[in-house]
């Protein structure tokens, strides 16, 4: 244990000194931790008011949402490439030294849960919207936090666990993803059935989704019911699901010990690859990249080549050839469908649960909402993707052309999206369509906005990546570029009440439109070849 121990000791000093050798990002971890300060500061020491607070089902009805579609999307990511919980660092000193298989293995998992965590520290900031809108306590949102940390830890261990089963058997994978799919499965049904139980009115909503039952069905369901438990003092309750969670990890840590040793050499493969495209495109190389030897099954090919283009724009059409072999709609994809099913979802919830709100001010909640969604999802787009190769940085044209180019469709999906998604929302909700307008023009404006912040996180940070503290500065880069524009927009509002909310709305959606296009003007040579690449 002592390589471990000094292994991590290690890291933490590099951490340290990269963070001091780079003042930028050391005053923006400054702020960072002092914004932080101040939000609990302000939480604890502010007055006590008698407010009407929202029904805590609501909150409990929230986290189990979250879970699922957090616990889903990472179990079915694990299925098709596995969790690999160590990098070519850890595979160079820890797998040669004279370590116990099990010390590493344990290292690794130790080391996911601290990087979980972090990663959801972030979600401290809405302790105040959270204490403002539910009869909790400062207590109860760690509570919240922890658990959800907990729950994706569980979910990568169990992933771990049953990618070594199904890895290789097209069969054994098939059934695991029907399986997940049968746990979400029976949460909507459970959910379906109370609520058709009761009426199928607004009121039947909070029975349906704090029904015990949910709390039941693995694994999900099994957080929701300890930290709600522990919330409202039920000790006993909140110690039997904790007692379960806890058996549940150890078994599988336990089987996953056991489990054959190729699942490790996998494991290995999955860190070198990555740790050697990295180091071609630091390098300036070309990357193929490479087929696991152990993946079955065949590869379905569509239409080949990339058809159009000279020069900067082919990165345009070769993200249109992409985007085709993933829907034959091309930017309408499962990504325009889960944007529309959601903003239908909380547009039901919020004009029904929620009292005093108009068909407008319920798309614009659900136009609020998606943008909140779009930050995550825009740093999966070609432009990100198109960064991990070195061909762009390669290519002879100017720095200023690639970059446009390169960023066009992560720019155009949003607008679409947002004609698609408040068309239809316009359609259902009988609203006005000047709000609908402006609903898709705020969407595409902070689809852009969300876009140029990556190229000016690129450029100042050099290689983005959209986890933990370094996730809460990008925040705070993007709060602070867009609040000139929002408070435009409220002034207007505040002088003219009287104006449509597009005329009210212009402002902010001009002033997202203009500041993205000076952030991509000024980080016109990030593309060049001699620029510095991390």
């Amino acid at each position: 244990m002592k390589a471990v121990n000094y292994l991590i000791r290690r890291q933490v000093k590099n951490f340290i000194k990269d963070i001091l050798h780079h003042p930028s990002k050391l005053l923006l971890y400054i702020f960072f931790i002092a914004f932080l300060v101040f939000v609990f500061i302000d939480t604890v020491k502010s007055p006590a008011k008698q407010r009407d607070f929202k029904d805590m089902r609501l909150l409990q009805g929230i986290f189990l949402v979250l879970l699922l579609f957090l616990g889903t999307q990472n179990a079915l990511s694990s299925l098709k490439k596995g969790s690999a919980i160590f990098s070519m660092p850890d595979v160079n000193f820890l797998f040669v030294s004279p370590v116990s298989p099990k010390a590493v293995l344990f290292y690794g998992l130790l080391k996911q849960m601290a990087g979980i965590l972090l990663s959801f520290v972030f979600m401290a900031f809405y302790s105040g919207t959270l204490l403002d809108t539910f009869p909790i306590t400062l207590g109860g949102v760690a509570l919240l936090i922890i658990f959800m940390a907990l729950f994706i830890f569980s979910v990568q261990v169990f992933s771990l666990l049953t990618y070594s089963f199904v890895h290789g058997s097209q069969k054994r994978t098939a059934a695991a993803r029907a399986l997940i799919y049968t746990a979400l499965g029976l949460n909507v049904l459970v959910f379906i059935i109370i609520f058709c139980r009761n009426g199928r009115t607004a009121a039947a909503i909070y029975p349906a989704i704090s029904s015990p039952y949910l709390e039941y069905i693995p694994l999900a369901g099994w957080f929701q019911g300890a930290v709600f438990a522990f919330i409202a003092g039920q000790m006993a309750r909140a110690a039997a699901f904790t007692a379960v969670i806890a058996v549940f990890l150890i078994i599988s840590i336990i089987l996953f010990v056991k489990t054959d040793v190729d699942y490790y050499e996998d494991v290995l493969e999955t860190a070198q690859v990555r740790f050697e495209a990295a180091e071609a495109a630091k390098d300036r190389r070309a990357y193929t990249g490479r087929r696991n030897v152990n993946e079955k099954g065949k590869v379905r090919t569509g239409r080949t080549g990339i058809g159009k283009g000279c020069g900067a724009n082919t990165f345009f059409y070769k993200h249109i050839c992409e985007a085709r072999r993933r829907s034959r709609f091309v930017f309408a994809d499962t990504t325009t469908a889960v944007m529309l099913t959601v903003n239908l979802i909380s547009y039901f919830i919020i004009l029904n649960v929620s009292a005093g709100f108009t068909s407008d001010g319920a798309m614009l909640v659900s136009a609020g909402i998606s943008i909140y969604i779009l930050f995550f999802m825009n740093g999966l787009g070609d432009w990100t993707r198109e960064l991990a190769k070195p061909y762009i940085y390669l290519v002879p044209e100017p720095p200023f052309k690639k970059l446009i180019w390169a960023s066009m469709t992560t720019i155009i999906k949003p607008a679409l999206d947002g004609v698609v998604i408040f068309a239809v929302m316009c359609a259902a909700a009988r609203a006005n369509p000047l709000t609908g307008l402006f609903c898709a023009l705020l969407y595409a404006s902070c689809g852009f906005l969300f876009t140029a912040g990556n190229v000016l996180a690129q450029r100042l940070f050099g290689s983005m990546s959209n986890r933990g503290v370094i996730m809460l500065l990008y925040i705070f880069m993007l709060i602070i570029i867009m609040a000139p524009g929002a408070a435009l927009s409220l002034a207007v509002r505040d002088a003219f009440p009287q104006l449509q909310v597009i005329v009210r709305g212009l402002p902010a959606v001009g002033w997202n439109v203009a500041v993205s296009c000076l952030v991509f003007y000024f980080c016109r040579n990030l593309l060049s070849f001699f620029s510095d690449i991390s």
